[in-house]
């Protein structure tokens, strides 16, 4: 009775580590026939439903074991890749599992279909131009499944067609225009003018526009000239809009010429301009206003303004001067160009040369006391009225139409020289300017052989200030033309 006690214990140990390894042995295999089971069941039968049902299931296998695997408990497993990895790293620490491995591949046998080309007319546009919709190419597209699976003493692979697809070609169309030219160009014309005009009710298109609270801005202004591109027009739908075109227009208020895009829209025959909110936003105040036949500027910063014998300034603009302190001759010159005539002054001196202020900034009266001062010289000589106020202005600008007003401009010459002499000291400062003046921002405004087309003497001592930038611009072609023409094509002011 002793002895049986003793070894009922070890019996009841023995069975239950029976048991645990049965239990265990069973637990695996029944996972090895579900992974089986699901992954035979998703090649028989590929669908999404039966993918994915192989995937929970081997899901659940490896949350099983997860501490043999040393993975969280809730690995979640949704790639065939990381599925086979898993049943082999499990098979590995659990031999009596045997891993099912099911895979999956979607590929497409494509067989293009080729698009057919159509030659069309379009009634609104221009004879001798044509335009592309290009074609798009269709295609017969067979979506197939590759499923194969692989496990102990089993591998299988087959092929299984999922959905057929047919896409339709689009044909490949080419439009020529039948529309007289002169006939769309009369429409372009006529749009520009609704849309300068804003009006919206026979050009709705521009009703969203903001424009100018300054109605001047939109006068003297020229449709000069239409261009059409050469280039072929491809477009993908004949909803799309294309550039056809661009029109060249002068702004009469400052003399500049703008470039306006126009395209054409097949499905609507419309011709519209491209960016037309730029183009508002860039238009300009009115420059001059026309007096005895001469033009007075409007402008508020006059620094570029072409003054000249037909463009003056108006009695009383007066630009923000600064004394020149630095340098003889006790002149005033704008605030803008101080510093570069500084840099001038101390570089001329570096190099031996000493200059000499003669004239600087003068006001509109103080023009009228110089100019008078000059048609009284000539009076002396004898010459009548008439013929004294033309002498002078050879030389000296009536009031309004003088740079000097400008406050950017200088009259030089050699320290120790009398104004405008011959000197020695006189020739050596104003061959100094000619060679070095423009790199501080200054150019020389009465060239020699000029003298017929600005109107004035060949002033070797008079030098204007444009900025380094414009300077340097200006000496590239200042053989060629002359400062003030040269401002007012540029359109600075």
């Amino acid at each position: 009775m002793n002895k049986f006690r003793f070894k009922f214990p070890i019996f009841l140990l023995f069975g239950l580590c029976i048991a645990i390894i049965t239990g265990l042995y069973i637990h695996t295999s029944s996972e090895t026939f579900k992974v089986r089971f699901s992954a035979l069941k998703g090649y028989q039968n590929p669908t999404e439903d039966t993918v994915q049902q192989y995937f929970r299931v081997v899901s659940s296998a490896l949350q099983n074991n997860s501490r043999l695997l040393n993975t969280q408990s809730d690995l979640t497993i949704n790639d065939f890749t990381l599925a086979k990895i898993y049943q082999e790293k499990l098979s590995d620490r659990l031999n009596i599992f045997d891993p099912t491995i099911l895979k999956v591949e979607e590929n497409s046998i494509i067989d293009k279909i080729d698009y057919a080309f159509t030659q069309q007319k379009d009634a609104y546009f221009p004879s001798g131009y044509s335009y592309l919709k290009q074609g798009k190419l269709g295609a017969d597209i067979l979506n197939v499944w590759k499923v194969s699976i692989i496990s102990e003493n089993l591998n299988l692979e087959k092929n299984k067609p999922v959905l057929q697809i047919y896409i339709e070609p689009i044909s490949e169309d080419i439009f020529f225009g039948v529309k007289e030219k002169m006939e769309v160009e009369s429409l372009i014309k006529s749009n520009f003018d609704n849309f300068l005009n804003n009006s919206t009710k026979k050009a709705p298109e521009y009703l969203k526009l903001a424009y100018p609270e300054d109605n001047t801005k939109l006068e003297n202004i020229l449709l000069k000239e239409i261009k059409w591109k050469d280039t072929e027009n491809k477009i993908l739908s004949l909803n799309e809009s294309f550039n056809i075109g661009s029109i060249n227009i002068n702004l009469g208020n400052c003399s500049k010429m703008r470039t306006l895009n126009f395209s054409y829209t097949p499905s609507s025959n419309q011709y519209l301009f491209v960016q037309p909110q730029e183009f508002l936003d860039n238009l300009c105040i009115k420059q001059f206003i026309e007096a005895n036949g001469y033009f007075i500027g409007t402008c508020v910063d006059c620094t570029f303004y072409p003054a000249n014998k037909a463009y003056a300034l108006r009695p009383d603009y007066t630009p923000e001067v600064l004394p020149i302190d630095f340098a003889p001759g006790f002149q005033r010159i704008s605030k803008a160009a101080y510093d570069n005539f500084r840099e001038l002054y101390k570089a001329a001196k570096e190099d031996g040369v000493d200059l000499l202020l003669a004239s600087g900034y003068r006001s509109y009266a103080d023009q009228v006391s110089t100019f008078n001062y000059w048609v009284s010289t000539e009076l002396l000589k004898g010459y009548s009225q008439y013929q004294a106020e033309i002498n002078a202005n050879t030389y000296s600008a009536r009031p309004g139409f003088s740079e000097h007003q400008l406050g950017t401009a200088l009259d030089l010459n050699g320290a120790g020289c009398d104004s405008f002499s011959n000197c020695t000291g006189n020739q050596q400062a104003w061959d100094w300017l000619a060679n070095n003046a423009y790199k501080f921002g200054f150019v020389i405004s009465y060239p020699a052989g000029k003298e017929n087309e600005t109107g004035y003497i060949y002033e070797p001592w008079h030098y204007r200030w444009i900025g380094k930038e414009l300077a340097a611009e200006y000496k590239k072609v200042e053989a060629d033309t002359y400062l003030q023409k040269w401002l007012f094509e540029l359109g600075k002011y």
